[in-house]
């Protein structure tokens, strides 16, 4: 690791993706910005009260984009990224809207990012449901490490040295919504670079409004529904099977392992969500279109 690529509170910048954000927001927005005292903001278009309070910010250190139209999360961090780079910082750390940081996150990034080499595509962190307050990914036998391998991350809370994002490339923006990290990290694995996950869960985020459910007969057994809308069904299914045929033969036990949990999470929305007619339409819409590779279907 030489000096340049070492990071420090000067060289990075947070970018945040918003998209009607809630008045809780700021709160969001102060605590990163202990942390992390550069921010570029990347709204899609919000519109009524969401719009007013981001047009509110008197902050110094935080500059706002603001889109004409929703044009999706994969553009929004490339636009965020961008700047960034035009700004001469050398590194981002993306964020959700709704996500939330505990403190040490900024000291325990350095600590792993410094300590390792310079081809990390992405450096995730292990986040909390906001619902259900379950820790993602166990320490179990990596306990005596922070960090782990992986073949991807989220984009919440993930670390992008933006040297290696340019020759990675852009995250794809004909996804629009779902995948998008998935889809960066299985590029950059592809084109031999790393992905790796700090251990401590810096991040609180919320996907989905995810709802633990029991069966009568079997005490311990348990499923979670995700409960999304509808429309969030096209893209999940639409952009996770197209992940699957584009990587099947370059990492088939992911692509497998995917397949799976698409056809159990669909499972578990039908028998236990609402509106699960509804959601199915747009499932079968998300497949055809996959088989297609159609990315024009107007969806929301």
């Amino acid at each position: 690791m030489t000096i340049a690529n070492l990071l420090n509170q000067e060289n990075i910048c947070a970018v945040i993706i918003t998209y009607q954000p809630d008045t809780e927001f700021i709160n969001r927005l102060k605590n990163i910005l202990r942390q992390f005292t550069r921010a570029v903001i990347v709204d899609n278009s919000s519109h009524d009260k969401s719009l007013s309070i981001l047009r509110s910010l008197s902050e110094a250190n935080v500059h706002v984009i603001f889109n004409e139209k929703n044009f999706g999360i994969a553009k929004a961090l490339n636009q965020g990224i961008c700047w960034a780079k035009e700004n001469s910082y050398k590194f981002v750390i993306t964020f959700d809207q709704d996500s939330n940081i505990k403190e040490g996150m900024f000291k325990g990034i350095c600590e792993v990012w410094n300590s390792l080499d310079n081809r990390i595509a992405a450096l995730g962190v292990n986040h909390i449901d906001a619902n259900s307050n379950k820790v993602y990914l166990k320490k179990g036998s990596l306990k005596n490490r922070p960090y782990a391998f992986r073949k991807t991350v989220i984009t919440s809370g993930s670390l992008i040295n933006i040297a290696n994002f340019s020759e990675v490339g852009p995250f794809r923006e004909d996804f629009f919504i779902d995948g998008v990290d998935h889809e960066f990290c299985l590029r950059a694995r592809n084109k031999g670079f790393k992905v790796a996950m700090i251990l401590e869960p810096f991040l609180i985020h919320q996907m989905g409004k995810r709802k633990s459910h029991h069966f009568p007969f079997f005490r311990n057994a348990s499923v979670e529904s995700t409960n999304y809308n509808p429309q969030r069904w096209y893209f999940m299914t639409r952009n996770r099977i197209r992940l699957v045929m584009e990587y099947f033969f370059k990492d088939t036990t992911w692509a497998i392992s995917r397949a799976v949990r698409l056809i159990g999470s669909i499972a578990v929305m039908i028998i236990f969500e609402k509106s699960r007619f509804k959601k199915l339409r747009y499932v079968f819409l998300g497949i055809w279109d996959s088989l297609t590779a159609n990315y024009n279907r107007k969806i929301l």
